[in-house]
């Protein structure tokens, strides 16, 4: 539709009209961002976490309008950031009352981010037009947003005046609610919660949530006290119980504690697989297979379907006749995360395999070490007098014969192998995080270990952290208690795993510490086998990022310089060629970034003693203005902070960044050669670093 504003006719979404002649609530919504436009993504279905088109209070039978403003789309005008689009926003409303369909009395006014700062200012400029106003995510002044952002001067005080909510909370006359998580943009809630002594606006931070995932389950509360608000007077009462109730539904589950006892089962089956090289017959195939054995692994009783378990180790061959079929060999591309040790002709021979020969091992739990090294011994010597490569469908890797014989049988040196050879770790993005799953602890007869939200800069720690434990269920490690657990490098009976992580142990590093164990949730994609995750229930912190960093930081200590310097022109000269990559920076990071490429920026924070403390952050989200992350810098000056909890930081005041690589390559940091360099210069006083 069009509507007509001061600034000419401007365009907007509206909900179809019903045509049953019912007049019912309806609700502008001004959506995040600074193009002052509207798309269709106005209609789409958003994911719960971020649904920024607040499409659940449409679907609750709510009218619903989404206007552009000046300078938006093919409007006329332009951009006047904060100031003419209020009177669009206005206009708006008074166009809306003439729906027949809407009821005039009951228009309310709803905005996320941006769209949440100018609901507020919008609020403050009319005293009866709207019956209430709903902000997530306001900021309190519009130039923290940057001047990048914004179409006027920032440091003309009059013209930052007008735009900033919290000058302006005492002239709103219309019952008003603020939210957002503490998680996201807490610090302006709060500043305007300090400043506000009207008692028609409520400020409601909210746990557990950040600037996002807080929008779904307030859209629902709000739905329903619109749905219920059909009196005279406005009867919205919201209170921080029903808030919390419905960001806490959305939450998992808690974990359930993993089975204290012996954690490996008493049944253990498992599957290699030979891939052949050139036709075979499928009878002489197996004949060869079945003489072989009978030969050499006398120990080893070659069974048939039965399910029955005997005594000693079995084993059961089925030959595949038709690979690409019934057991697809990795593609080139995957074969750079799915093989071990596969010289580029071997890799080119692998894909020509059209037959192969499946094996099923199994044995009772007790027989779990022996059973492993015959097996990996048997599927050995099947590829050596077969002419095939070796595969593992646990870990779901293909090898070379050389690199089988080196890892899975010459390395085991005694009773215990070195058990991170025979699994492997998968590291993914999962949602907003990293999730880490073992791949091959069944061969083993023990749960995969899993470790759930993390994030890309700690996936190498998170991985010793995941191989130790494992390594210490297979020697034997009972679980007297799984909230609980003990796990003490060294006490490993590998040598190997046990020197390699005690010897790079940094700063502060234990080389123990305790861990809760808990039965992790399924995963599409994860393997057919009980699952144990890692919870740093014993580490303290604001949220559950503080609370990793601290168990990796007792564990295995931590590297982190402070240097206290004064800036000085070739600083900032090496700062300002940072922010002006900062807009490409964003749109590969929006784009995504590379399974294992991580991206921080460094950015600057108040010290309880009024300076300012520049920082790390790992980037997670970057909207707009505003970039959220994990601290990755050890806090010297602010109590508050704790290293790898989860913050937000403004785009403007980014002063440098760090890009890397997963093949090891990084870029930016060119202030830290700087500051090395002041350093020496300067000295290396502990003192509060200024700006």
């Amino acid at each position: 539709i069009k509507y007509e504003s001061p600034a000419g006719e401007l365009s907007a979404y509206v909900s179809r009209v019903p045509g049953d002649g019912i007049r019912r609530p309806a609700m502008i919504w001004l959506v995040g961002g600074f193009g002052n436009s509207i798309s269709p993504l106005a209609w789409d279905s958003s994911p719960r976490e971020n649904d920024q088109t607040a499409g659940i209070i449409r679907k609750a039978g709510i009218a619903m309008m989404f206007p552009s403003l000046r300078g938006g789309n093919d409007n006329p005008g332009h951009k006047e950031g904060f100031l003419g689009e209020v009177e669009d926003v206005i206009a708006a409303a008074n166009h809306l009352k003439t729906f027949e369909h809407v009821d005039p009395d009951r228009i309310y006014l709803g905005g996320h981010s941006t769209g949440g700062t100018l609901a507020l200012l919008a609020a403050a400029s009319t005293s009866d037009l709207f019956r209430a106003v709903f902000s997530l995510g306001p900021i309190d002044d519009p130039a923290n947003y940057g001047r990048e952002l914004l179409p006027y001067d920032i440091y003309d005080l009059r013209e930052a005046e007008l735009r900033a909510p919290i000058n302006w909370l005492h002239a709103i006359q219309t019952p008003t609610h603020v939210f957002e998580g503490v998680d996201g943009n807490i610090s302006s809630l709060l500043a305007m919660q300090r400043e506000s002594a009207n008692p028609l606006i409520e400020f409601h931070p909210v746990e557990e949530a950040d600037h996002f995932d807080v929008i779904a389950p307030l859209s629902e509360l709000i739905a329903e006290k619109i749905l219920g608000d059909t009196g005279q007077d406005v009867a919205i009462t919201i209170d921080e119980s029903e808030i919390q109730a419905r960001v806490s539904a959305q939450l998992p589950p808690p974990r359930t504690p993993f089975p204290a006892g012996d954690p490996r089962e008493e049944r253990i089956v498992f599957e290699y697989a030979v891939y052949l090289n050139g036709p075979r017959a499928e009878g002489k195939t197996l004949n060869q297979a079945r003489a072989l054995i009978a030969k050499e692994f006398k120990e080893l009783t070659l069974s048939g379907e039965d399910d029955t378990l005997g005594e000693g180790l079995e084993a059961r061959l089925l030959f595949i006749t038709d690979v690409p079929e019934e057991y697809a060999v990795p593609t080139p591309e995957n074969l750079k995360f799915h093989s071990r040790g596969l010289s580029p002709e071997q890799s080119r021979l692998l894909q020509s395999s059209t037959q192969g020969l499946r094996i099923w091992f199994r044995h009772q739990g007790r027989l779990a070490l022996s059973g492993l090294k015959t097996a990996n011994r048997v599927t050995l010597r099947l590829a050596e007098e077969l002419n095939g490569f070796p595969w593992d469908e646990e870990t779901r890797q293909v090898f070379s014969r050389d690199h089988w014989q080196a890892n899975r049988i010459d390395a085991w040196k005694g009773e215990f192998p070195n058990a991170p050879n025979h699994f492997t770790i998968h590291a993914y993005q999962n949602g907003d995080h990293i999730r880490a799953i073992t791949l091959g602890m069944q061969k083993f007869g023990l749960p995969d270990v899993v470790i759930e939200q993390f994030s890309w800069s700690v996936n190498s720690s998170m991985g010793n952290l995941m191989n130790c434990l494992a390594q210490a269920l297979v020697e034997g490690a009972t679980i007297q208690n799984t909230a609980d657990f003990q796990l003490d490098l060294n006490k490993l009976k590998s040598s190997s795993v046990r020197d390699r992580n005690l010897d790079s142990l940094k700063e502060g590093g234990k080389g123990r510490i305790r861990i809760a164990l808990k039965e992790a949730a399924w995963d599409p994609g994860d393997p057919p086998n009980r699952l144990i995750e890692i919870a740093p229930d014993h580490h303290e912190g604001p949220d559950l990022f503080a609370m990793q960093n601290a168990m990796l930081h007792e564990m295995f200590g931590v590297e982190d310089k402070v240097n206290s310097i004064k800036h000085d022109d070739g600083l900032q000269a090496a700062s300002k060629r940072a922010k002006a990559r900062l807009p490409e920076l964003k749109g590969a990071f929006v784009a995504g970034l590379a399974p294992g490429e991580t991206l921080l920026v460094k950015a600057p924070f108040d010290t309880d003693s009024g300076g300012r403390e520049w920082m790390w952050v790992e980037v997670q989200k970057w909207d707009n203005a505003r970039i959220t992350g994990y601290l990755r810098s050890s806090p010297q000056h602010i109590a508050e902070l704790q290293a790898g909890q989860q913050v937000s930081v403004e785009t403007a005041e980014v002063f440098d960044y760090i890009r890397r690589h997963p093949d090891g390559r990084t870029e930016g940091n060119e202030t830290g050669k700087i500051i090395e360099a002041l350093r020496e210069r300067q000295g290396n006083e502990r003192s509060d670093p200024e700006d």
